[in-house]
């Protein structure tokens, strides 16, 4: 047995040693031809000649190369073998018995899509082979059942969402709110534009060229069940330039509140607010934020009045998973702080409410009748009144209820009310490319320091062309 292995591999270097020596007598007259006809001036017959010898000693390490990944792969060692057999190929594009190992090599190794490739031009260049066929039926089936069912599908792809030059939509929200003491419900008011006493809200997008955009939000949104009436309107418009797989532009939302819910006054606020969106985009994934600061510009601490700031951050994520379903993560705060410097000393209210999200997107591609989003979300409700200390950090207000002042009193988190935890499923009927009708729900538990529950429904309709 030794010797028959010791034979194979005397055999396996005379076979490398000869394909490598005899090209390379040819590469040598080559260039000794070519050297004699500079010489004499006949610089277009010496540069065919050179280039001649380029191409001989090319083809010479194609077969070296060839040979060497041959002596992996009999040793098992298929990454290796494939690496020589590649550069085999990128030395004789016509070289066929490199694609027919590479191929082979490859689908073997699970890489079905390079197999396919590989076997696809090597029968392109050779139609009567009869090797190729042999795994490359086997390497179309692999990779389609791959693509059906797991991530590298070519048909996912999220690019079709920005087709319409202009979008628009509407929805209006119905909350309710279900004690569980008596088992009662009633219907949460939620004071709007217009004397609304539910939520309603209208938007509109414009893409040119994909270049640049813009986009308008008007509304009052539900923001839970626990939620005060804090905002009766918010208007956001936003401009942003489209790059190859980015999107990056600045915004102005401004919101308005009234009412004697703070301090026991009857007050008509309002504030302007400057932030940034961003956006992000590929076959796989799609990204979104936007990102309104509090205090930008910075509006309280200098005058004798009372002042509204708000604050927002939202990011919304999805990925692309299997032909069925995408997966779906997002995060978002709203924020709301109330000053009142014409009290003998400043002070301020706050409310927020905290949303992490987690769920998945049925359906999601252009072609589908009908798309489901399901998500599971975890709310957090903030609340911290009369704070004589309005313009520190970490005061309770925002921050996740951070409060270093009560760190050690074992309240650190003294800015959170409580939290609840919130089912959502969002129907979608697309009539059209340039039509979606849409239905959504949510159920909301809050924990059990609360005998008090919500549920929403939102129905609204969208359109585009």
């Amino acid at each position: 047995m030794k010797k028959s292995c010791a034979m194979y591999y005397l055999l396996l270097t005379i076979m490398l040693l000869r394909a490598h020596y005899l090209p390379a007598q040819t590469v040598e007259q080559y260039n000794s031809s070519g050297v004699e006809k500079s010489k004499s001036g006949n610089y277009y017959e010496a540069e065919k000649d050179f280039n001649s010898g380029v191409k001989k000693s090319d083809e010479g390490a194609a077969l070296v190369y060839h040979n060497l990944g041959w002596s992996y792969e009999q040793q098992g060692d298929l990454k290796n073998a494939l690496i020589n057999y590649e550069e085999a190929i990128k030395r004789n594009s016509r070289q066929i018995v490199s694609y027919e190992r590479a191929g082979y090599v490859s689908y073997k190794l699970g890489q079905h899509q390079k197999a396919v490739e590989i076997g696809e031009e090597g029968m392109r260049l050779d139609p009567t082979n009869e090797e190729i066929p042999t795994w490359l039926t086997s390497a179309y089936r692999e990779r389609y059942s791959r693509n059906k069912y797991l991530l590298d599908d070519p048909n996912r792809t999220f690019k079709p969402a920005r087709r319409n030059v202009f979008t628009a939509g509407a929805a209006i929200f119905g909350p309710l709110g279900i004690s569980t003491d008596d088992y009662s419900v009633e219907y949460l008011d939620n004071r709007g534009p217009f004397g609304a006493d539910f939520s309603i809200e209208a938007y509109g997008e414009y893409n040119h060229k994909n270049r640049w955009g813009a986009r308008l939000y008007v509304g009052n949104p539900y923001f839970g069940t626990l939620m005060p009436d804090t905002i009766f309107l918010t208007e956001r418009l936003e401009g942003y330039i489209i790059g190859e797989a980015h999107y990056v532009g600045a915004g102005l939302m401004v919101s308005h509140y009234q009412g004697d819910h703070h301090f026991s006054k009857d007050m008509l606020l309002h504030d302007f607010k400057i932030g940034i969106v961003y956006g992000y985009e590929n076959d796989k994934n799609r990204l979104d934020m936007r990102w309104y600061p509090r205090l930008i510009p910075h509006e309280t601490g200098y005058g004798s009045e009372r002042y509204l700031d708000t604050a927002l951050l939202e990011v919304d994520w999805v990925r692309a998973y299997r032909r069925s379903f995408d997966l779906s993560f997002g995060f978002k705060s709203t924020e709301f702080y109330f000053f009142d410097n014409k009290a003998d000393e400043p002070v301020s209210d706050y409310n927020g409410v905290y949303e992490v999200k987690a769920g998945v997107i049925f359906n999601n591609n252009a072609s589908a009748f009908h798309r489901i989003h399901l998500h599971l979300i975890e709310r957090i409700y903030m609340s911290d009144y009369n704070n004589r200390n309005p313009y520190s950090s970490f005061n309770g207000q925002g921050m996740f209820g951070i409060n270093t002042r009560k760190w050690l009193k074992g309240d650190p988190l003294s800015g959170i009310s409580t939290l609840s935890h919130v089912i959502s499923a969002k129907f979608e009927q697309r009539f059209s490319d340039n039509f979606v009708l849409y239905e959504k729900i949510m159920l909301e538990a809050v924990m059990p320091s609360r005998a008090y529950h919500g549920a929403a429904l939102q129905i609204g309709i969208e359109g585009g062309y």
